[in-house]
């Protein structure tokens, strides 16, 4: 695995039996210290994506899905080394083939772009490290050319809201990947609008911290967590002055931060950093417009 691995996969795959070996930026690089390891070893590969009998069992997915489910429009599914894809695919089109097959890439991994005009940056870190292959195997690209309907591109911060879509939603704990079918019906759902669709949450190896900050970051995107500045006197009754105003604007306050050696522009200042817990966007704006009336604040 590469040496980035997240910890939750590297421990679960340990406690299978396995031996670890994380070396490598990539999953390029642990390719070929594994094939190095095969060489001396005398070991066996078997591959994670480019495998007919991976392929075929990673299929699997859509025969459930489909022998469950009422008869859908369309199926969209995460590509990284693309075993998952096709073996998906063949499933799709032989058990519902008006079922259209939709991929989904993040842009630092978007081999499969749909369209011309796009030149995504190739590699790099990202949240979906389960996609994060620079191209799909040779076999799966062979099976799936002829398949696939059309392939769309999601950001770090749409898998990113994804993830804690699912987390706050449907009470799911998902890594990158298994969020980013969800990230492109939600970008893209003037495409969906209407149908049926289906997808899966493919993992959920994302670690503790990352979990973690992922949540606080959607938070702050949506609003619900307000970060401000704010340069205010350095007098006594004033710190409780704030709170009070957070308080009847009904904004809870998470952390507070007091800093009175460094401020600027006056010794005779204080800066004050504040966390505040609001409803949504709305409410993180009333209460920031409270601040405001007497006090000097920016928003972080």
């Amino acid at each position: 695995m590469p040496r980035h691995t997240p910890s939750a996969k590297i421990e679960r795959t340990r406690k299978w039996g396995a031996k670890i070996v994380a070396e490598g930026e990539d999953f390029a690089e642990a390719s070929l210290i594994a094939e190095k390891i095969l060489e001396r070893e005398g070991r066996v590969l078997v591959h994670p994506f480019n495998d007919l009998a991976v392929m075929a069992g990673q299929g699997t997915f859509a025969i459930e899905l489909l022998e469950d489910a009422p008869p859908l429009d369309y199926i969209v599914l995460p590509i990284g080394g693309g075993g998952l894809l096709s073996g998906s695919a063949i499933v799709t089109k032989a058990m519902s083939p008006q079922t259209r097959i939709i991929g989904v890439q993040v842009e630092s991994y978007a081999s499969l772009a749909s369209f011309p005009e796009e030149t995504p940056a190739m590699g790099g870190s990202t949240i979906a490290e389960g996609m994060a292959v620079l191209k799909l195997g040779a076999r799966c690209l062979e099976t799936v050319q002829p398949l696939l309907d059309r392939v769309l591109i999601v950001s770090e911060l749409e898998v990113e809201a994804a993830v804690a879509t699912l987390a706050e939603q449907a009470r799911v704990v998902s890594e990158g990947a298994g969020a980013a079918a969800l990230a492109a019906v939600v970008k893209y759902a003037e495409i969906f609008k209407g149908k049926r669709v289906g997808l899966p949450v493919t993992g959920g190896n994302i670690s503790t911290r990352v979990f973690a900050n992922t949540l606080l970051r959607a938070l702050r995107r949506d609003g619900r967590i307000l970060f401000l500045n704010m340069q205010i006197p350095d007098r006594p009754g004033l710190l409780a002055d704030i709170a009070r105003r957070i308080s009847e604007a009904g904004g809870n306050i998470i952390e507070v931060s007091h800093q009175r050696l460094f401020a600027e522009p006056s010794v005779q200042s204080a800066e004050l950093e504040v966390m505040i817990e609001a409803r949504d966007g709305a409410h993180a704006e009333i209460i920031q417009h409270s601040l405001a009336q007497e006090y000097k604040l920016t928003r972080r």
